[in-house]
């Protein structure tokens, strides 16, 4: 069950969607209504996100509202009062607590009820991902123009997150994790330590144009950044990155057919 992919598409770029789950070996969509016993066909996806806590969990949202948990078994997480309009993601913040982004809201959840709701101020706005949980849960969000905003969650309010290394807000911030700062600024990804240091940077007019309109971004356990992008996925390879950082890194490999960089 754990080689099949997950898959979905929106209805604002296919008139017929095709989501669910893929069989590699077959290069077939089977028939998610009879997974799931009945709760929802292939038909019914609206959404589908990857939980970042634990890799083998998958996060469904039905256009009927139902948000479920999936991990070889389907568990209810949350049901809109309405049908779900938006494209919410939801994210664990321990057993039985997720929030889950929909439009400009963040909701936290709790054994499947609405603890607290929080609402971003910018009315053209959609928040789209979570980018960091700890200390605070940083979000981004996206107008229909795919211009970028960053929020932060501090004392039970969503405010402009400032990124304290940049003075301005043109850059996109693609991953925080415990030891790693992924963004881009000016058409170069860098990556920072805690302390602001540059520890990789890199460069091309292939990938980056236009300031580089991505998609979404994540890191794996090897640190390697995924970057997916209207001209394909890129891959970064940055584990070649050691503790203590002393001095700005930059690549000097060029950047190859396969679109993997190492340092």
């Amino acid at each position: 069950m754990y080689n099949r992919i997950w898959s979905c598409e929106r209805d604002s770029y296919a008139k017929k969607t095709n989501s669910g789950l893929i069989e590699p070996k077959s290069d077939s969509l089977l028939n998610v209504y009879d997974i799931s016993n009945g709760l929802f066909s292939n038909l019914d996806i609206l959404h589908i996100n990857q939980s970042t806590i634990n890799k083998t969990d998958i996060f469904i949202t039905t256009k009927q509202g139902f948000v479920y948990k999936y991990n070889g078994q389907f568990e209810e997480i949350y049901k809109f009062p309405n049908t779900a309009n938006q494209y919410p993601v939801c994210d664990e913040i321990s057993k039985n607590s997720y929030w889950i982004l929909n439009g400009r809201d963040l909701l936290k959840i709790k054994n499947q009820k609405l603890i607290k709701s929080f609402k971003i101020p910018n009315e053209k706005d959609n928040l789209n991902r979570i980018i960091n949980k700890t200390p605070n849960l940083i979000i981004e969000s996206r107008d229909p123009l795919n211009n970028v905003s960053y929020w932060e969650l501090k004392n039970d309010e969503l405010i402009p997150f400032k990124f304290k290394y940049l003075e301005d807000e043109t850059y996109h911030i693609f991953k925080i994790t415990r030891n790693f700062i992924y963004f881009s600024k000016d058409n170069i990804i860098l990556v920072l330590n805690k302390l602001g240091k540059i520890v990789f940077s890199y460069k091309n007019q292939e990938i980056l144009d236009s300031n580089f309109k991505y998609q979404t971004a994540f890191t794996d356990k090897q640190n390697i950044l995924w970057i997916s992008t209207r001209n394909g996925i890129v891959k970064l390879v940055t584990k070649k990155i050691h503790l203590p950082y002393t001095k700005k890194i930059k690549v000097l490999e060029e950047f190859i057919k396969t679109k993997t960089t190492y340092l």
